[in-house]
């Protein structure tokens, strides 16, 4: 599976450039490289940006900052203490790629699917509705 990052322009909407990478790489990682990439290519000079909530990273404001650039990034929602609790029930067994919960031991195995923000969707399998 892979994931593609686009961009385009203010005016029109018009791609100018379109990045593919694995599933597994975060939107934000290849950001400031395109970014660099797009001015260089297209002589744009790149005053404001637009992103969403996938680019809210140290990394990119940084580098917007020090190029005097000026960025709008979409709210994100960061979970609730309850979520963060119900999350901490859980143990990653990297070397497998599932998690299970230390209590019951429920597994929870990755579904193959990724949600809008870039997470992979993991789920009890052996109960489709877990």
């Amino acid at each position: 599976m892979y994931l593609d990052h686009r961009t385009v322009d203010h005016k029109c909407n018009i791609i100018v450039d379109a990045y593919v990478t694995e599933e597994n790489v975060h939107d934000s990682k290849p950001y400031n490289k395109r970014l660099e990439y797009i001015k260089k290519t297209f002589n744009f000079k790149v005053k404001k940006v637009a992103v969403d909530s996938g680019y809210d990273t140290l990394e990119i404001k940084k580098k917007l900052i020090q190029k005097g650039i000026f960025g709008v990034i979409g709210y994100r929602r960061y979970g609730t203490k309850e979520s963060r609790e119900e999350k901490r029930k859980y143990v990653y067994v990297k070397n497998e790629n599932y998690y299970y919960e230390k209590e019951t031991g429920e597994v929870l195995e990755y579904t193959g699917l990724i949600d809008k923000l870039g997470y992979k969707k993991y789920q009890n399998l052996d109960n489709k509705g877990g």
